[in-house]
């Protein structure tokens, strides 16, 4: 029995030849099914090759029967790595297929494709030889070839990369459309340039360092980040990838693909600058997930909770906070920011040591253009500093508060205790001066008067301010024409200035002016006093102009002027120019203070100009209007011509005001009745067999009692339906105690008073008190008509 081999689908199979075969039959099937055949001996040398072998690789078998397996495959073309693994499989003495062996046929001009498959074969169990087939597959490898190129073609065109093959030198042989777009050129031009002139300057040397690694084999490919010049003179950045591929013969190119990554670069550099800028900053910085877990954290985080800026990433925004902070998070925070607003507030936070520190925070939401939630962030810092900054700052403001509030209360008990005996003063004076008296005695009584009406000045600038403070001046604005009150104003002024020396001029003026009459008129009288008291000699000029839509009034002196450097004090309180030692004869400064808050209340505007000692010229804008007022018929008030005789009640717990009211009354030819307290009234009262007409009474009395406490208890007491007229009198300034006082509803006086303006006050209350009862008895009148006719 002889074995030969064989192949059916590319497989080499064992074939008995028996009898009815003889060699030449086997011969034909064979060369029907394959190219060739051979084999060879233990030592590998050929020993036999079919008849077609010579003709389908044109190689004379004689050239190689007897040579060994090695030198054989030696005359086909086979790179170092195939002839290395083939020679290992040889001498293991095993089986392969489909060898791949090329020629190059020089009487064609292309190249051949073979495919040598072989098995060894034994005898008496040991290795005796190979034997295998040959074929020629060149037909089918070129259509494989072809096939290949043509996908290859297709991916190289269409490719989103840029790709390029390049010669060793460097010039490119191909170059895709990706890559002509890519670098800016037309299709053609890019191949005029070598690699080396598309890469920027700075990347040419270790571009050159890496390329020269593959061309020499050192790697199989190599992949860089370089920038590249484009056509226009930009350059961009791009990651090259370059492998080696072998060519026809021995020529090796270079496969170069290039991914555009300028933007990615661009993002990274912005990202780089971000987290710089992020790390520089003083806050801590936070990027939140839609899940609350970090992404982001920049330095100052890291130090803010002492831990390592990239340890938190990954970990819950919450990690930080206590429970009582995780509860506001989740009742307050999270739904402000899903709302799309953002939430700024101090809560409680905790660092890895367990140290609680309030925590400031300002946290906002990012989100697509559908709405849906991108990242949370937050900007934090530790609030301790800050906190106890605001509470130092707290305390001494409530320091501050109390200590104003403290003088505000000395001020008002200073005043209060300094009315008493002023009050006194004044009244025995009244009374004093109602008797006769010779021409010296007069002439004293005189001065005296003129002592108490300055300090009762001083103490009314007090109580002004004070009622300023306490907002108890209520402007009433209406129309009126400025003639009556500058004709007042130069009447009172008059004979003040003649006294001095001092010529006082007044220009009329029939203008109308919306604003308060009688407060205006007050700022107009302190800056005419205010000019009387700084001109020494000279003259007082007092008018108003039309300016736009104001009226402006100017009070001019030839003063001693104001100081630049004083310009901006002036309004200030207890601040006199050119008063150093304090006269209090020249006032307390507080009159251009209270100029200017009463200016304030009605929104008219001051100006001053002045020239050092020269003079000075101070301006109010008043609202001008052309419309005349309505025409009232003035109010004429008869002073002193009320009943006589009338029954006066007096509570006053300062037995010498208490005593210098009763006999200024009995002067009057009032009957007075005087008590201590509502009690020594009650019982008084009691015994003293009348009812009285009107009440005066002191608003602050003993053991805590006020006026108006005392008042309704003797209502209560005496006619329990019908309110007796009454005057409160009070040397208070607090703020509170005014507001106290105007809110009871009767008259009210601040000490001292003048004896004039109290017997107007008390002229006023009997005739409203008169008035009130005889509208009681017609009511009664008709009650008891309506009875009869009933009847």
């Amino acid at each position: 029995m002889t074995m030969l081999s064989t192949t059916k689908g590319h497989d080499v199979r064992d074939i008995s030849l028996t009898g009815g075969w003889d060699a030449s039959l086997i011969e034909d099937v064979l060369a029907a099914a394959v190219d060739w055949v051979w084999e060879a001996d233990a030592e590998q040398k050929l020993v036999r090759l079919s008849s077609r072998f010579a003709e389908v690789t044109g190689i004379s078998p004689k050239d190689v029967i007897g040579r060994s397996l090695d030198e054989f495959l030696l005359r086909f073309l086979m790179d170092e790595t195939e002839l290395t693994q083939q020679a290992r499989v040889l001498a293991a003495h095993a089986p392969f297929r489909n060898l791949h062996l090329r020629l190059w046929d020089a009487l064609s001009g292309r190249m051949r494709h073979f495919q040598l498959s072989g098995r060894p074969w034994l005898e008496a169990g040991r290795f005796a030889g190979y034997r295998g087939i040959g074929q020629e597959v060149t037909v089918p490898v070129e259509r494989e070839m072809r096939e290949s190129e043509n996908r290859f073609r297709t991916i190289f065109e269409h490719a989103a990369l840029g790709i390029a093959v390049v010669r060793p030198g460097g010039r490119l042989v191909q170059a895709n459309q990706a890559l002509e777009a890519m670098f800016g050129y037309p299709a053609g031009e890019l191949l005029r340039l070598s690699f080396t002139e598309l890469t920027h300057p700075e990347d040419r040397a270790d571009d050159s360092t890496a390329a020269r690694k593959l061309v020499t084999g050192e790697v199989d490919s190599y992949s860089r980040e370089n920038r590249y010049l484009r056509r226009d003179g930009t350059n961009f950045w791009g990651r090259l990838t370059a492998s080696v591929v072998p060519g026809d013969g021995e020529d090796r190119f270079t496969v170069v693909m290039i991914e555009d990554i300028d933007d990615r670069k661009r993002a990274e550099a912005n990202l780089s600058l971000f987290r710089k800028v992020m790390d520089a900053a003083h806050e801590a910085v936070t990027i939140l997930s839609p899940s609350g877990h970090i992404l982001y954290a920049n330095s100052a985080y890291g130090r803010l909770f002492g831990v390592a800026p990239n340890a938190v990433s990954g970990s819950h925004y919450r990690t930080y906070f206590p429970p009582s902070s995780q509860a506001v998070i989740d009742r307050t925070v999270a739904p402000a920011l899903l709302r799309g607003e953002s939430w700024e507030g101090v809560m409680d936070a905790t660092d890895p040591s367990g140290r609680i520190f309030p925590l400031w925070q300002r946290a906002g939401v990012l989100r697509d253009e559908g709405g849906r939630v991108q990242f949370f962030f937050a900007f934090m810092h530790d609030n301790t500093d800050r906190q106890l900054f605001e509470d130092e700052l707290f305390d001494a403001k409530e320091a501050a508060e109390e200590a104003n509030i403290a003088k505000t209360r000395f001020l008002a008990a200073a005043s209060h205790d300094l009315r008493q005996p002023m009050q006194a003063l004044s009244m025995f004076v009244a009374v004093l001066a109602g008797h006769a008296m010779d021409p010296a005695q007069a002439a004293l009584v005189t001065r005296i008067q003129d002592s108490v009406t300055a300090l009762e000045g001083l103490l009314n600038s007090l109580l002004d301010v004070s009622k300023l403070e306490a907002g108890l001046i209520v402007p009433h604005i209406s129309q009126f024409p400025v003639a009556g009150m500058m004709d007042r104003l130069a009447a009172e002024f008059e004979p003040l200035c003649q006294a001095n020396g001092l010529e006082l001029t007044m220009v009329p003026c029939r203008r109308v002016v919306r604003s308060d009459s009688s407060l205006l008129e007050r700022i107009l009288r302190n800056l005419l006093n205010n000019a009387v008291r700084y001109t020494k000699t000279g003259r007082i000029l007092f008018g108003c102009r039309r300016q736009g839509k104001d009226l402006v009034f100017e009070v001019w002196d030839t003063g001693i002027g104001i100081p630049q450097a004083e310009m901006k004090n002036i309004f200030r309180e207890f601040h006199q120019v050119g008063n150093s030692g304090r006269d209090r004869r020249q006032g307390l400064g507080l009159g251009l203070s209270i100029v200017e808050r009463l200016a304030a209340l009605l929104e008219h505007s001051i100006t001053v100009k002045s020239n050092e000692g020269k003079g000075s010229v101070f301006s109010v804008a008043v609202h001008a209007t052309e419309q005349a007022p309505a025409h009232t018929k003035p109010r004429q008030l008869q002073l002193g011509l009320a009943r006589k005789g009338a029954a006066i009640l007096v509570v006053e717990d300062e037995p010498d005001v208490r005593e210098s009211l009763e006999l200024l009354l009995e002067s009057w030819g009032h009957v007075v009745l005087s008590a201590a307290s509502a009690e020594d009234a009650l019982r008084r009262l009691s015994l003293w067999g009348r009812t009285p007409e009107l009440v005066i009474a002191d608003y602050r009395l003993e053991n805590g009692d006020t006026g108006g406490e005392a008042i309704a208890r003797i209502e209560a007491h005496l006619c329990p339906d019908v309110k007796l007229p009454a005057i409160i009198l009070t040397g208070d300034t607090a703020p509170e105690r005014l507001q106290q006082a105007k809110a009871l509803g009767h008259g009210l006086l601040h000490k001292p008073v003048q004896a004039p303006l109290l017997q107007n006050a008390i002229d006023e209350a009997l005739a409203r008190g008169a008035r009130a009862h005889r509208r009681a008895a017609r009511g009664a009148g008709k009650g008891d008509m309506r009875k009869a006719k009933a009847s």
